[in-house]
């Protein structure tokens, strides 16, 4: 639809839809999200759902790319003190990295996609020291800092060294 000027909304706004001319409704509904990506996924299961579930969506939708926190109040129509609570709430299934929010499960294949690279440079290449943390970032198609956050909880971990920015195969 297209409307005649531009509407701010919030998450969880209420909406009715009318025509100038003839008088009369033509519909409404919730705003579920103010700031969706382009979605050419199936829409939302529900308009009615918790703000726990929205998150839950919104970090699917984001994948690799991250939500951004700033942007929770007016797409959760929340206010700051209650996206903090609901980000303490969901504190294990969420990692954030800089400004940016990403379903731990997308940082956990991070982290795989990460070694799984590292690994494929060492057996393609066994003279080398190690890889770029560059070719790394290249390969894995994701947010830079996301990858950047796994190589450095792989580093803490002993999984991985990075020295002189190559990584490579602990030991």
């Amino acid at each position: 639809m297209v409307l005649d000027a531009p509407v701010v909304a919030r998450g969880g706004d209420r909406f009715v839809v009318r025509s100038a001319s003839p008088a009369a409704t033509i519909g409404g509904g919730i705003v579920t999200d103010p700031e969706p990506p382009n979605r050419r996924c199936k829409p939302w299961p529900t308009s009615a759902a918790t703000d726990e579930q929205r998150l839950a969506w919104m970090l699917a939708e984001a994948g690799g790319k991250g939500l951004a926190a700033v942007s929770l109040p007016t797409r959760i129509g929340r206010r700051p003190a209650d996206i903090d609570l609901l980000l303490a709430r969901a504190k294990r299934t969420i990692v954030r990295v800089r400004a940016a929010l990403f379903d731990a499960d997308v940082a956990k294949t991070t982290e795989l996609k990460c070694l799984a690279a590292i690994r494929v440079a060492h057996e393609q290449h066994p003279l080398e020291p190690g890889l770029p943390v560059q070719a790394i970032r290249s390969s894995v198609r994701v947010a830079a800092d996301l990858v950047d956050a796994c190589v450095a909880r792989l580093v803490a971990a002993g999984k991985i060294t990075v020295a002189g920015g190559l990584a490579a195969r602990a030991g």
